[in-house]
């Protein structure tokens, strides 16, 4: 029954999320998004990972998310009032 599974056995750990710096620009999230969302497998494309990074600071202190939907409102502001 899916509704009794534990969460531990569906969660994304945090060791899976790419992380970025508060100073890094939109284009290095990009990237960052990128290498997160998208995996190689046998040299094809296959979505894998999180639509997030999370946002630390040198002490790798949790700041903040950044995920796809805001990243896009941010890139592509005449989208912005989507959602």
């Amino acid at each position: 029954m899916p509704l009794i599974k534990p969460i531990i056995d569906i969660m994304i750990p945090l060791e899976n999320y790419a992380t970025i710096n508060p100073d890094a620009t939109l284009r290095q999230a990009a990237l960052s998004l990128r290498q997160s969302f998208f995996e190689l497998d046998g040299g094809m494309r296959t979505v894998a990972g999180p639509r997030a990074i999370l946002v630390t600071d040198e002490d790798e202190k949790l700041l903040g998310i950044l995920d796809f939907k805001s990243f896009l409102k941010n890139y592509f502001p005449q989208i912005g009032g989507l959602g």
